[in-house]
């Protein structure tokens, strides 16, 4: 499936436009910083793009994904912690969600604290499906990727080639999830994708 990432709602209007489009990503965060930082919002101003993202997801037959920038900590000093996580899923499956992936933006977070934090939300909505979305540096990806599905998350996301990452970090090593790598991981344990490796490679220099 093809998945945009949109953080106007003039974006998630153009993204509706394209039949092949299948979901529309909005990156939010806990954190007012990183979310003024990262996409210009205030987070009054960001609830009111969620809703639009929603009310178009379902006005053009779109997936609505709400994931969570900085789902393990914060860096900036605003306020953060598991049970605050809850409050705000909690208030986001008030508007219909029933998927919510976490990331980990800077590359920072150890595998130990992403499992506890996954263990203690999936036990505390036992209906919702929480996925993972990383950035990392390329020794960091596997044990991290194991430490989320230990703690049962069965939804990843990745890009061809690892390519891209937040410049907001200011980390130009740590990089999205090489879909190749994930598959690697996947195969190990077993688990049947269903993706094409020959739909998944890139070569150097190639633009996509």
């Amino acid at each position: 499936k093809i998945a945009v990432l949109v953080v106007t709602t003039k974006g998630a209007q153009r993204a509706c436009e394209f039949e092949v489009v299948n979901k529309l990503f909005y990156p939010f965060t806990l954190s007012a910083t990183f979310l003024k930082k990262n996409v210009n919002q205030t987070p009054a101003e960001a609830e009111k793009i969620i809703d639009d993202v929603i009310n178009l997801s379902i006005k053009y037959n779109k997936e609505p994904v709400i994931y969570y920038s900085w789902g393990f900590g914060d860096p900036y000093g605003d306020p953060w912690s598991i049970e605050l996580m809850i409050n705000s899923i909690e208030k986001m499956a008030s508007k219909g969600l029933r998927y919510f992936p976490l990331s980990d933006i800077a590359g920072e977070v150890s595998p130990k604290l992403i499992n506890k934090v996954f263990t203690e939300l999936i036990n505390h909505f036992p209906a919702f499906d929480f996925g993972f979305h990383l950035h990392s540096l390329p020794a960091d990806r596997i044990p991290k990727t194991e430490a989320a599905y230990n703690a049962g998350v069965r939804m990843f996301d990745s890009v061809i080639g690892g390519l891209g990452g937040c410049p907001m970090t200011g980390k130009e090593l740590v990089a999205n999830m090489d879909t190749g790598v994930l598959l690697d991981f996947f195969e190990s344990k077993g688990v049947v994708t269903g993706v094409k490796r020959e739909c998944v490679k890139v070569r150097r220099g190639t633009w996509l």
